[in-house]
């Protein structure tokens, strides 16, 4: 399979065609085994500064454990990336931002909280799923270029290690 991203060199216009093609084929191939084997968490997030601590307080910098994880903040943009080359930035996610298992090719971004005044209280809705069976990478994403990386693993049993 062609690299996901678009290249320069390429017509943008068959480039598009193909890609949208693409994505309609895995959405069908894999959304309705997805959905049938996915359960979710629902939580509350409040995050606010201690009184008398110097600087921005940060939660411990991590990746998500969740399969697709969806995050709801409100005005504090408290959200902050870290990019390839080690930098951090404020991000104010979108609702239609996701991540995806992908051999790879699409990878889960480190990220943590930041308060910064001790009048900021951080609240945030993070919806969380998780597949109750086997995460297998589809054939799709495996090639000479990007062989298998990872070994299907029983996510549940991932959360517990």
């Amino acid at each position: 399979m062609k690299d996901l991203w678009l290249n320069s060199s390429d017509c943008i216009e068959v480039n598009v065609d193909n890609q949208a093609t693409l994505i309609c084929f895995l959405f069908e191939k894999y959304y309705d085994p997805y959905i049938d084997s996915s359960t979710y968490l629902l939580r509350f997030l409040k995050c606010k500064k201690p009184e008398g601590v110097e600087g921005s307080v940060n939660s411990i910098e991590h990746t998500d454990k969740s399969f697709l994880s969806y995050l709801h903040q409100n005005n504090s943009r408290g959200l902050e990336v870290r990019t390839k080359d080690g930098k951090w930035f404020t991000f104010n996610p979108s609702a239609s931002n996701f991540m995806a298992w992908s051999n790879g090719r699409i990878k889960a971004c480190d990220h943590h909280v930041a308060v910064k005044e001790e009048s900021q209280v951080r609240y945030s809705l993070g919806t969380f799923s998780y597949v109750t069976g086997m995460i297998e990478t589809p054939k799709e994403f495996i090639d000479e270029a990007h062989p298998q990386q990872y070994k299907p693993f029983n996510h549940i049993d991932l959360l517990s290690y």
